[in-house]
């Protein structure tokens, strides 16, 4: 009896569970940025408009490292809020207007969660032979975020060493719920990129958990499932008490 009652509870919890789920996604590129420590742009971000409440678990970028830059460099990644600047710290921007003005890009401020990729992880890319960089695997988040539907979060890339690392993005983007950005480094403001009036989006992917509906009342098989399995529970007990 133990097996089955085994079984049932197993099947009883996946019921329960929520799936993972494609949340926003840019597939497209054209083109690649470059950045790092030895090139103009510093630190590349996109913007990104959650759409269900839930976590954000993971997500997956076009990036590689420009050939015959070496494999000594990193990559960090960062999911950051929208509070103070595209996705770090400042509130300087080019390509801004008054105060108030729809052109004045979303703003970020805290970081929510990190990761740190190698360059040796990343294929070599030649973008003066047009190549665009192919996505990478699915990276997990260490320390999932907690995302609402309709807030708009960034992933902030910054590359460190002596390799040049690309994102590649569509230069006239035709994503909705964000847009691409690109900065020197900290302290600096940043800038739209892509083609105007169309800026860019850089190839992204996230991937998310959605939450439970509030107060959800099991399905009548669930908890079918859940009363036999009591039941069988509380039988084994008593077969067991009387031996």
């Amino acid at each position: 009896m133990k097996a089955p009652i085994a079984f049932m509870l197993a099947t009883l919890a996946a019921s329960g569970a929520q799936a993972a789920i494609i949340d926003q996604q840019q597939l497209e590129a054209d083109s690649s940025y470059r950045f790092g420590e030895t090139v103009q742009w510093h630190q590349l971000a996109q913007s990104f408009t959650s759409g269900v409440d839930g976590t954000l678990t993971g997500l997956s970028l076009r990036l590689g490292r420009q050939a015959g830059t070496g494999t000594d460099g990193t990559v960090r990644i960062e999911i950051r809020d929208t509070e103070y600047g595209p996705a770090s710290y400042g509130t300087g921007y080019s390509y801004t207007q008054t105060p108030g003005s729809p052109d004045i890009p979303p703003a970020g401020g805290q970081i929510l969660a990190s990761l740190t990729l190698s360059a040796a992880d990343l294929a070599d890319i030649d973008p003066t032979q047009g190549q665009i960089a192919s996505f990478t695997t699915l990276l997990m988040l260490p320390n999932p975020v907690e995302i609402l539907s309709g807030v708009t979060y960034s992933i902030l890339v910054e590359g460190f060493g002596t390799t040049t690392f690309l994102w590649s993005q569509q230069r006239s983007g035709t994503y909705a719920g964000g847009e691409g950005f690109a900065r020197v480094d900290d302290g600096y403001g940043w800038s739209f990129t892509g083609t105007s009036p169309g800026r860019g989006d850089f190839a992204f992917s996230t991937q998310a958990v959605p939450s439970e509906p509030p107060g959800q009342v099991p399905e009548p098989a669930t908890a079918g499932l859940l009363g036999v399995a009591l039941a069988g529970i509380a039988g084994l007990r008593r077969r067991n008490a009387g031996r």
